[in-house]
């Protein structure tokens, strides 16, 4: 049998520095597929004047072959000519879309060829109008797909409510590569880099500082932990467009010197390692790798009611969960964590024992694996 080629397609958001979780996952498909089976290269589209985007870098670093599509504005219709020619020149069996505009351009890009396609949808965050729209015309879009992976069975009930045939969908939760969970560093020696007090009790967080992360309910809610609890603070790692905003708001609540912006970091296991709870807040959420991240660290964690939260946890057991866009239950489910330590140290332990049976990389690669040789082998291309 000869080897399937592989182009695995992502639009990274606009001068990002920031290796998102849809990226960690391609790269871990990318580095790990069987290579007597599989040929990988990673696609990736940036806008002409900005930076290779980091799921380029990182893939050349780990000897993934790579090839950039560059785009003269957000609508670059050549972007289509090109990922069509890139697709025959390397002979690519199957292209694999992970977000909305690579759907619609492998969708337009390999009509009436051969390459078979696959998107696996992250989420849908319809943030706004703009982007509602375009989750609606990637909604459409991949009715006409080969397979979509979902991520979870939440983002399945998504696709199923826009008509999406339930013969093309499929569950393949992201997985942990549990082997870069290297901590390197004591915790008091990396909480003196980070400028805190040794004495501190750390909340953080992680995901990108966006609307849908909910993080202005979480400082309204710091502000009344901090009353109750002056040694508490919190660590908000990465970056985005609320940044400022954010900032201005913890001035606004009085509680600047509590609260930490860390922007991205690139030793984000090393962070984690120091919280001694991790919280969530999001409002909408397809999976939540940062969330899955923390449980697999063995942190006690707290987490709205969205995406793999509603699978994974387990009121008391494996977390606690709470309702988006409640400050009130954020402050109480803290508070409850910082005056039981028996019930944060259960849930822990816990957390961590359900992430390391669940979340294994092998699972997942052999799913994915087992996908595509069944789309090379069950007949025609859907067009």
């Amino acid at each position: 049998m000869e080897k399937i080629n592989i182009a695995f397609l992502r639009t990274s958001p606009r001068r990002s520095e920031i290796l998102l979780g849809a990226e960690e996952i391609i790269l871990t498909l990318a580095e790990s597929l069987d290579r007597t089976k599989f040929n990988p290269l990673v696609v990736a589209f940036k806008e002409e004047g900005d930076e290779i985007p980091p799921l380029v870098t990182m893939a050349n670093e780990r000897q993934i072959p790579t090839e950039v599509i560059a785009l003269k504005g957000r609508f670059d219709f050549h972007s289509i000519t090109k990922l069509r020619r890139l697709v025959l020149k390397n002979k690519i069996d199957i292209v694999h879309s992970h977000e909305y505009k690579s759907d619609v351009i492998a969708f337009i890009a390999t009509r009436f060829i051969s390459a078979k396609l696959i998107a696996t949808t992250h989420g849908w965050i319809a943030i706004n109008l703009k982007v509602k729209f375009y989750e609606f015309l990637d909604s459409q879009v991949l009715r006409f797909f080969d397979k979509i992976i979902a991520v979870s069975n939440i983002m399945r009930q998504e696709l199923l409510k826009s008509r999406i045939s339930p013969s093309k969908i499929a569950v393949i939760e992201n997985a942990l590569d549990f082997s870069a969970f290297q901590v390197s560093g004591s915790r008091a020696n990396l909480i003196k880099e980070l400028g805190l007090s040794p004495n501190a009790f750390i909340i953080g967080a992680v995901g990108r500082l966006s609307l849908e992360r909910g993080y202005i309910y979480l400082l309204k809610a710091a502000k009344k932990v901090i009353e109750s609890f002056p040694s508490v603070v919190f660590l908000l790692v990465g970056d985005g467009y609320l940044k400022d905003s954010l900032i201005a708001e913890t001035e606004r609540l009085g509680i600047k010197d509590k609260i930490y912006f860390l922007g991205f970091r690139n030793d984000i296991h090393n962070i984690i390692s120091v919280m001694d709870i991790f919280i969530s807040s999001s409002l909408k959420e397809s999976f939540g790798l940062a969330l899955v991240e923390a449980m697999a660290a063995g942190k006690a964690v707290v987490a709205t009611k969205v995406g793999i939260a509603l699978d994974i946890i387990k009121e008391g057991e494996t977390g606690i969960l709470i309702e988006p866009k409640n400050r009130e239950a954020i402050y109480k489910a803290i508070a409850r964590l910082l005056t039981d330590e028996k019930l944060r140290d259960k849930i822990a332990a816990s957390a961590k024992n359900l992430i390391v049976e669940r979340f294994s990389c092998q699972q997942m690669v052999a799913k994915y694996q087992q996908a595509y040789l069944d789309l090379v082998n069950n007949g025609k291309k859907n067009n």
